[in-house]
């Protein structure tokens, strides 16, 4: 009787998590969803279509720190990190909020960057927002090597420079 409760449940949970989410428009959709919605309601997993999508971010956050003999050092931070690390999210809303807003919020991020890289002898520093390719980018620029964060296919836009404080 357990077993069957639990295989019960499971068959009901991934048909709400499966069905709820399609699109709406015909009856049967809408009959089902009105099944489930209480359930999804009650333990907040609502959820739209986009559920199933792979979303690839086409916005990069870096940042060029130039040191004392003028070299100049690029970094792509999020590059460090692999989407399960624990704080992937954190540090990915800090950038996007860097880029949205980089004089109220790039300023301080500015002191901790430079100390992170003292042993360049940093003197400045400068915020790039990189708007990647769109659906122009294809295939088969990916296999000739190219990258849809990389010029031709990409902007690159300074959005703050600061100098490092000494």
């Amino acid at each position: 009787m357990v077993y069957l409760a639990m295989s019960l449940f499971i068959v009901w949970h991934v048909s709400a998590m499966l069905v709820a989410p399609a699109p709406t428009g015909s009856p049967m959709i809408e009959s089902l969803n009105g099944v489930f919605r209480p359930y999804l309601t009650f333990f907040r997993l609502e959820s739209s279509w986009s559920f199933f999508a792979n979303v690839i971010r086409l916005n990069q956050f870096r940042y060029v720190i130039e040191d004392a003999d003028g070299n100049q050092h690029t970094f792509t931070p999020m590059n460090e990190f692999r989407w399960y690390h624990p704080h992937f999210n954190w540090f990915d809303g800090m950038y996007w909020a860097i880029m949205e807003k980089p004089t109220a919020v790039g300023s301080y991020f500015v002191a901790p960057l430079c100390r992170q890289h003292a042993a360049l002898k940093p003197v400045s520093i400068t915020f790039l927002a990189v708007k990647g390719a769109g659906p122009e980018f294809r295939p088969e620029d990916l296999l000739a090597g190219e990258s849809p964060f990389e010029p031709p296919h990409a902007t690159v836009d300074p959005v703050l420079f600061d100098d490092c404080p000494k």
